[in-house]
């Protein structure tokens, strides 16, 4: 079985707090699990992810890099939920988000951020919402699968 090593998860200080367990972060198991499973997927070992802060990143900015070379990267707030609001519902929403669109690459949907101590306001049939978590995991999950079909081709 092909084995992957040297990957990186490079984060800007704001993103702290999502993987340091003593902060509330809960994102060092789920990666560990995504891995696993990525790894049995694509028939490969995907061996343990390092993970730092980097102070040449802005705050919520993120790479993920193989070997030194970036796989993926991005912007991840961390302090609100992603949210993506069909139009004829922004004007729902704008009294606890931001006023602005921004389009969220992962997820290929333009969003709005909601507070997270909001989002329960939200109706999930007609909200899709996404904790910062979730944003990284996907955003890792994709780098993950990336490598892992190089590696077993």
């Amino acid at each position: 079985m092909p084995s992957i090593s040297g990957l990186e998860v490079k984060i800007g200080m704001n993103l702290v707090s999502l993987f340091k367990p003593y902060l509330g972060g809960i994102l060092l198991p789920r990666i560990t699990s995504l891995r696993k499973d990525v790894g049995h997927a694509f028939g490969v070992n995907i061996e343990p992810l390092r993970i730092h802060s980097c102070e040449s990143l802005s705050a919520n900015e993120f790479k993920i890099t193989i070997d030194g070379s970036v796989v993926e990267k991005g912007y991840i707030n961390a302090q609100y939920a992603a949210v993506v609001v069909p139009s004829y519902h922004e004007h729902d929403i704008l009294s606890y988000a931001f006023h602005c669109k921004e389009y969220e690459p992962i997820l290929g949907e333009y969003i709005l951020y909601a507070e997270l101590d909001k989002i329960h306001l939200l109706s999930p049939q007609e909200f899709s919402v996404y904790p910062p978590e979730d944003l990284m995991l996907q955003y890792i999950r994709r780098a993950l699968e990336v490598i892992a079909v190089i590696e077993a081709n």
